[in-house]
């Protein structure tokens, strides 16, 4: 059975104060076995500001052709890798657009994405 904490607790391999909110162990950002007093009024100001809001869930996603990805990578890559590099990977994303290019992916909204291909593979 786990044990019960209530406030700061000191753990010694990280010369570090902690509490245990929602079951989880939280760092005070108190560091010194000799902190104890400010380790506890760290505890207090995260008890009285209340639990952390739940993440929210990520963006939407939306479908994207493989064949409209690998074309925005190359484009992508053209301009940062050297020739011979991106002559490889045209190669073989070609290759693997021509196997999958009907297929679609998932893309989150928001992440950074070129406007358009400005060239077919």
């Amino acid at each position: 059975m786990a044990r019960q904490s209530e406030g700061a607790w000191y753990r010694k391999a990280k010369d570090c104060w902690y509490a245990t909110v929602d079951g989880r162990q939280v760092s005070l950002g108190m560091k010194g076995k000799g902190n104890r007093k400010a380790a506890q009024e760290a505890w207090h100001r995260l008890m009285a500001d209340g639990p952390k809001p739940k993440a929210v869930p990520g963006p939407r996603a939306e479908a994207v052709g493989v064949r409209e990805l690998v074309a925005a990578f190359l484009e992508d890559v053209a301009g940062r890798a050297k020739p011979k590099t991106s002559e490889v990977y045209r190669y073989l994303l070609g290759t693997f657009a021509v196997k999958w290019g009907n297929r679609t992916v998932r893309r989150a909204l928001g992440a950074r994405w070129p406007s358009g291909p400005s060239h077919s593979i």
